[in-house]
């Protein structure tokens, strides 16, 4: 792992502990803290995750799913704090099959609810090769905070290549919208192509020396990371002598992934659910939930004094529909009378409205997890 990333995960951690009060300045919980207490969905400090390749030569390809960075802070510079959300989660691609995908939501408070006002895919494909560097960090622009996503994914040791991106994006008070947006891939770049990346690196402020081969949060101080992904190798010529020769077993463990929500170090993980899954679990598990109601379970129970609180899923995430006063009939996903949630009847599960609201009472929310 590289000592750049642990310093400023380091620092995150000081930062956090200050910037991530449990009430804001005028009486307010803070929005984060908001976030992690109620929502259904992980939540990510720090996770260290085992990578293997298989004995027919293919690395273990995992999918994740869980937030990364949980910040209140003033994007467009207005006055007025947002909650800044970067979401690891499986997604569709365009053939069908499920990719590791990074996304940037924005959530406002209005009234007794959370709801998400924009989201932009800052990268999509990922995770799927031998070593990874993903970095999150922000910048300040001309009229507010820039939201930059690096992201490599090298394949050295079943093949040879590198899928690169460099997006960044803005926030204008309703929408994202875009500042720059680079890629490449392939194993050598002609100088017309690394013109690019100088050039989408230069819009940004930035003066890197080695862009796309060396990480801009390993060449550059002053970053305001929120999150980092990093795939390393531990192994490399036993994973290469397996691979000659598998000695009649079926994986080996080559390297790690470690995953850090250098915003979220004041916090513990929260981890209500899997993390980290193999595509046919994630699959198994959303068609579980479809069936069940949620997570395997038909209903949980409510927290704080509530009677019930009915649990459903959207695209295999968990997603609560609860009332207050209401009895243990809302288990069933029947009686629940909050206008977010849709009546979970025949078998079905709850699916939330459209509005992508987190609502709560001080005791109790409703998370959109699409």
């Amino acid at each position: 792992m590289r000592g750049t990333k642990r310093i400023c995960a380091a620092l995150a951690a000081m930062l956090a502990c200050h910037a991530l009060p449990c009430a804001a300045a005028d009486g307010e919980q803070n929005l984060a803290e908001l976030f992690y207490r109620y929502a259904n969905d992980n939540v990510i400090a720090s996770y260290l995750d085992e990578n293997t390749i298989l004995a027919s030569g293919q690395l273990e390809y995992k999918l994740y799913d869980g937030f990364l960075a949980l910040t209140q802070t003033d994007l467009d510079w207005d006055g007025a704090e947002e909650l800044l959300a970067i979401r690891l989660k499986p997604q569709s691609s365009e053939s069908g099959e499920k990719q590791n995908t990074l996304v940037a939501e924005i959530y406002r408070r209005h009234e007794n609810s959370l709801q998400r006002i924009a989201q932009y895919t800052l990268a999509e494909g990922i995770l799927d090769q031998t070593n990874a560097d993903v970095d999150v960090f922000a910048l300040n622009g001309d009229s507010g905070q820039i939201i930059c996503c690096e992201a490599n994914d090298t394949e050295r040791l079943l093949s040879d290549g590198v899928d690169w991106s460099l997006v960044a994006v803005g926030f204008d008070g309703s929408a994202f919208y875009e500042v720059t947006s680079v890629s490449l891939n392939g194993t050598f770049f002609e100088e017309e192509y690394m013109n690019a990346v100088y050039n989408a690196a230069n819009m940004l402020g930035l003066e890197p020396y080695d862009p796309v081969w060396t990480p801009l949060a390993d060449q550059l101080e002053g970053l305001n990371m929120l999150c980092f992904i990093d795939r390393y190798p531990l192994d490399f010529d036993g994973a290469s002598n397996f691979l000659y020769d598998s000695g009649g077993e079926e994986r080996f463990q080559y390297g790690e992934t470690y995953f850090v929500g250098s915003a979220n170090q004041s916090w513990e993980n929260k981890l209500p659910k899997a993390f980290a899954y193999l595509p046919e679990e994630y699959n198994a598990s959303t068609a579980n939930n479809a069936s069940n109601g949620a997570d395997g379970q038909s209903a949980a129970n409510g927290t704080d004094g509530q009677a019930a609180v009915a649990n459903g899923s959207t695209d295999g995430q968990s997603a609560m529909n609860g009332a207050v006063g209401q009895d243990a009939a809302a288990n069933n996903g029947n009686g629940a009378s909050d206008a977010a949630a849709q009546q979970a009847t025949g078998g079905s599960s709850v699916q939330q409205s459209a509005d992508n609201t987190f609502q709560f009472d001080g005791d109790y929310v409703i998370p959109d997890s699409d």
